[in-house]
């Protein structure tokens, strides 16, 4: 499971529950807001024997080893996505995403070649 919207604790906790025992959730994104400063994991996740990965340190180690998973085949982020629309329309896009419309998991914007 991939979570890639910030390290918000409904989040962790969303994917963890979605996770197979034993599997591994990654977490991508920025490091909880200076009012968060811990992110939390539950014992009912701990007790599933679940891993987790995050790319949000300064070392760049876990993104790199994202990248690898990535270029090898054995993820594909395109699975992320439930829309994609282009860059022009980012404040529609921006709405979908914020009021969930239209059954949206979460937008990728492209630009023109």
């Amino acid at each position: 499971t991939v979570d890639m919207v910030g390290h918000q604790k409904n989040t962790i906790h969303l994917c963890s529950g979605l996770t197979k025992n034993g599997g591994k959730v990654l977490l991508f994104g920025v490091p909880p807001a200076k009012e968060e400063e811990q992110m939390s994991i539950r014992f009912v996740d701990l007790a599933r024997n679940l891993s987790y990965m995050c790319s949000h340190s300064p070392e760049f180690e876990s993104f790199r080893l994202a990248l690898e998973l990535i270029e090898q085949g054995r993820f594909d982020p395109s699975t992320i996505f439930s829309h994609e629309m282009p860059f022009c329309e980012f404040r529609e896009a921006y709405s979908k995403a914020c009021n969930c419309e239209d059954k949206v998991v979460k937008v990728l914007l492209t630009f023109p070649e």
